[in-house]
């Protein structure tokens, strides 16, 4: 278990460690992840390893910002030194 902010969940990483997210609103973004330990979940799953909590959600891990920037509840901010967008999408 992943104490304080992590990741739940690998993301799917295809050729070139590129994934595609659908957002609600109807757009689309794709995001190269280059975080070590985001492509050794994603690879781990894939062939059948264990790989759903691991640690790695901190401002230094540029995947995490993405991710929490694009997915995260407004007003949630577990990790307030982290600057909140006010950009919609």
């Amino acid at each position: 278990m992943v104490s304080g902010t992590g990741w739940a969940d690998p993301v799917a990483v295809n050729h070139g460690n590129l994934s595609t997210f659908g957002f609600a609103d109807g757009h689309a973004e794709g995001h190269k992840w280059t975080a070590a330990k985001v492509i050794k979940a994603a690879e781990d799953s894939s062939r059948g390893i264990e790989s759903f909590y691991w640690d790695g959600g901190t401002p230094t891990n540029r995947d995490w910002v993405w991710v929490y920037d694009r997915f995260r509840y407004e007003e949630w901010n577990p990790v307030p030194h982290i600057k909140q967008s006010k950009r919609l999408f």
